[in-house]
């Protein structure tokens, strides 16, 4: 006599194949040190495109270099994609790195048709100048947009 089902007993009475497939397991997750190591390539190269950040991360996995097992290409991606909305790089230090330059420059500038142009003002700050874009109101009329 063969039997196919099998009564389980949990708040009450339930049956069950007992070759029904086992559950799911579900797929690996991305651990603290995985995101760390994703991060820190992220960082080193900003423009780094996601399939190549996740296969060094499962070359590093598969040395032994850093625990688990390798996560889902969609779990690392949508990581990814927070981490990048979260930290986007700061696009006014590159002008203000412009104007501090050029305001300890005393020599004539060389400007051909080609160079930038900033206009920048000034605040003191701890007793110290340091270039301000500006606002544009009345007190501090200099704006980039």
């Amino acid at each position: 006599m063969e039997v196919d089902y099998a009564v389980i007993y949990e708040q009450g009475e339930h049956c069950m194949a007992i070759d029904a497939p086992q559950s799911p397991v579900s797929s690996p997750q991305l651990t603290t040190e995985m995101k760390d190591y994703i991060v820190s390539k992220l960082e080193d190269a900003p423009s780094m495109v996601l399939q190549l950040a996740y296969s060094f991360m499962s070359r590093e996995l598969n040395s032994g270099r850093i625990a688990g097992q390798a996560p889902a290409l969609d779990k690392v991606q949508n990581f990814v994609k927070t981490w990048r909305g979260k930290s986007k790089p700061d696009r006014m230090e590159p002008v203000l790195e412009i104007c501090r330059q050029s305001m300890y420059d005393g020599g004539a500038a060389e400007r051909t048709s080609e160079s930038l142009l900033v206009f920048c003002d000034t605040q003191v700050v701890d007793g110290a100048v340091q270039p301000a874009l500006g606002t544009g109101s009345a007190a501090n009329l200099f704006e980039l947009a």
